[in-house]
């Protein structure tokens, strides 16, 4: 059984009588915030169009507000424990981990300072915010679990609630596997995959790591009929979503979870009832008939489940595990570069260009990739190797200091649902070597290791403090300044939102007032001189071959101007995001198209800064040889073109403007040289079939 320890704050000496109920209520908001963010964190997301609202509340739709919501409720744990602790006094629990854990974020910490981009690695990347605000986030959740966490009762409360939180999660995962989603998503994962509130079938099956293992052993040990019947369904519907969600590092870390688990149930004295066997039957036979219908509900092509299952686990095209073999390679030479601190929490995007083998992007894409998809290359990545086996030392250290308390023999329940939660950590973390890391999930994580770690920790009294009020005043407002400061980031998505809306005359003005709200995100301030860009281009590709008359044109100078700028600002603010010389590149190019002067000499400089990121990139690259070209460099910008087609055999777009330079050289036979070889390597293209045809 699990110590009581200071559970009623009456024990405590020091108590003042008259803030007893104070007290009492401090510490039950603190822990009602813990278990609302279990609860209610997974479900999280900002688009209920379904409803009638014409468009979602925020861009992210899906992390934003979970990791909003999650510094709030975390903040509310935190004042309210602190306020109890200076008018009330107390015991303050500490375990084994808690030095390590300081030493970890020190780290992260040192790996911000000599970061390639310093906010992005405190803040985390736009749709990821793993950077050392969530590291700082997760050490106050464990914390603040360690102080709670002090009876079964408690670690029971914590896995119901893990439980209850799956249930609108894994409905709507149904739902969108059914082909029967209300909200018309712009994503597209494949066949159905189910992404739920997760927005990503790869977070998803993140979260269901501890769902799934969880709802298992809980079902188990209900001895209420109706309830366990009711918890036999919820595992069902988690495993389920698992299996459509098509996530390979989700089926190797649930098969962990679900072993773990299973082996913890047989410990500790759980048999099956006569109730499970309609509910067993029942889920069994569903998940038979999914593998025997063997075919992906709305897929364009023939392919069985077991079919898909297998294709995701070969080495083959960008479906296969090739395409991580790849990114990890690249992971590893970005390790092998700044093996020390590493190039800051998160900010891998930034040096994937450099480091992608050209393989990756001759066989699978030329997109970035923003995470290597493996955990402890993400962390050696972002902040060093020490960094990293620290923070696997720390997961170890929970996995032995609990596990011999946890499969230990016994006919204890409250055991066997504390096991659940080291079988979900388990899965997560093997999970986690294949898979994403968001807060939204990994909080979980460290929840759980509070739960595990709390039975051994060891409790200081602490007096209540001589001006207790006063304190809880200054916390109290510290806590709804901090809380507050969530709200500008909220608004500033959704005005990042309306920014994005190709139809929108504001767009300009809706992505300055993003940056305004939020000055931290790179993607806001590039969305300032890309609207402005846009705007110039619509007003230019209105006006066709008529031309423009005076008003127009100074528009389009007003708006180029503004661009220009803009790209100038992010490229100081950034100069590692590849995306702003790539386009700044193109509006140079134009600029010298339309007004001439020294727009094409300024979008040869941009380019060749630009192709130091990201050297294969052939986007950059052609934007290069246009501005070469342009300003009579014709042989060198035949020989960009060259290098970029040895670089990636068979790019349309290389291989067709290379052409049309050989064509306006006057050799024809070159040009159809290399129409010809771009085919072979990438066939049936139509545009590169239409210059083949034109040539001959």
């Amino acid at each position: 059984m699990m110590p009581k320890i200071n559970a009623d704050p009456s024990e405590v000496k020091g108590t003042p009588h008259a803030s007893a109920a104070w007290v009492d209520n401090c510490r039950a908001l603190s822990w009602w915030a813990l278990l609302a963010s279990a609860l209610f964190i997974p479900s999280a997301f900002g688009n209920f169009q379904f409803l009638g609202f014409g468009t979602a509340f925020t861009n992210d739709s899906f992390l934003l507000l979970k990791v909003v919501g999650l510094r709030v409720l975390t903040l509310v744990s935190l004042a309210a424990w602190a306020c109890a602790l200076a008018l009330g006094g107390g015991g303050v629990r500490r375990t084994r981990l808690d030095p390590l854990i300081v030493a970890f974020l020190l780290i992260v910490g040192a790996s911000v300072v000599f970061s390639v981009h310093v906010p992005t690695a405190i803040f985390g990347k736009y749709t990821r915010d793993e950077g050392l605000l969530a590291f700082v986030n997760y050490a106050v959740l464990y914390f603040l679990g360690v102080q709670h966490i002090d009876r079964p009762a408690r670690v029971r409360a914590l896995a119901l609630a893990i439980v209850a939180g799956s249930i609108p999660v894994v409905a709507y995962g149904v739902i969108q596997y059914l082909g029967l989603d209300p909200i018309p998503w712009s994503v597209d994962f494949g066949p159905r995959r189910a992404f739920s509130t997760y927005g990503n079938p790869d977070i998803l099956g993140g979260f269901l790591m501890f769902t799934v293992p969880v709802s298992l052993v809980l079902a188990f040990f209900e001895k209420r009929p109706a309830i366990r019947i009711l918890l036999w369904a919820i595992f069902a519907l988690n495993f389920f979503v698992l299996v459509v969600s098509f996530t390979r590092g989700a089926w190797v870390g649930g098969l962990v979870g679900l072993a773990f688990a299973g082996f913890v149930a047989f410990r500790h004295g759980a048999r099956f009832a006569r109730v499970d066997a309609i509910p067993a039957l029942v889920s069994g036979a569903l998940l038979a008939l999914l593998l025997r219908v063997q075919h992906l509900a709305g897929a364009d092509v023939e392919m069985g489940i077991v079919q898909f299952g297998a294709y995701r686990l070969t080495a083959g095209d960008a479906g296969g595990i090739g395409a991580r073999l790849y990114i990890w390679k690249a992971a590893l030479a970005a390790i092998a570069e700044r093996p020390l601190l590493g190039f800051g929490p998160d900010t891998f995007r930034f040096v994937f260009g450099i480091y992608k083998p050209l393989e990756y992007v001759r066989t699978i894409s030329t997109n970035v990739a923003d995470s290597p998809h493996s955990y402890p290359l993400q962390m050696a990545a972002g902040v060093g190797v020490l960094g990293a086996v620290l923070l696997y030392y720390i997961f170890a250290r929970v996995a032995v200091g609990s596990g011999a308390s946890v499969f230990r023999s016994s006919v204890v329940p409250e055991r066997a649902v504390l096991g659940s939660l080291w079988a979900g950590c388990a899965g997560y973390v093997a999970y986690l070597f294949f898979g994403l890391s968001v807060p939204g999930v990994a909080f979980l994580l460290w929840l759980a290791m509070a739960a595990l770690m709390a039975p051994s920790a060891k409790t200081v009294d602490v007096q209540p403090a001589r001006n207790g009020g006063g304190v809880a005043v200054v916390v109290i407002a510290l806590a709804v300044t901090l809380i507050a400061l969530q709200v500008p980031v909220v608004r500033a998505d959704a005005a990042y939102l309306r920014a994005n809306k190709r139809t929108s005359s504001t767009a300009p003005e809706d992505a300055l007032e993003a940056v305004r709200l939020n000055p931290f995100v790179v993607e806001y301030r590039y969305q300032v001189p890309f609207t402005y860009t846009n705007r110039a281009l619509g007003v230019l590709s209105a006006a066709g071959s008529s031309g423009l008359d005076p008003a127009s044109l100074a528009k389009v100078r007003a708006d180029v101007d503004s661009a220009k700028a803009g790209f100038e600002s992010v490229i100081e603010f950034c100069p590692d995001y590849y995306p702003s010389y790539r386009h700044f590149a193109t509006l140079l190019n134009i600029s010298g198209d339309v007004f001439g002067g020294t727009g094409h000499e300024r979008a040869a400089e941009i380019a060749r800064r630009g192709k130091r990121l990201d050297p294969s990139a052939s986007a950059i690259r052609l934007e290069l040889a246009y501005a070469l070209q342009a300003t009579g460099d014709l042989e060198q910008a035949i020989a960009e073109l060259e290098d970029s087609l040895i670089d990636v055999p068979g790019d349309v777009g290389s291989a067709v403007t290379l052409a049309e330079l050989y064509v306006g050289s006057g050799d024809t036979t070159a040009a159809l040289r290399v129409l010809e070889a771009a085919n072979e390597v990438n066939p049936d293209q139509p545009e590169l079939l239409d210059a083949i045809k034109n040539l001959k």
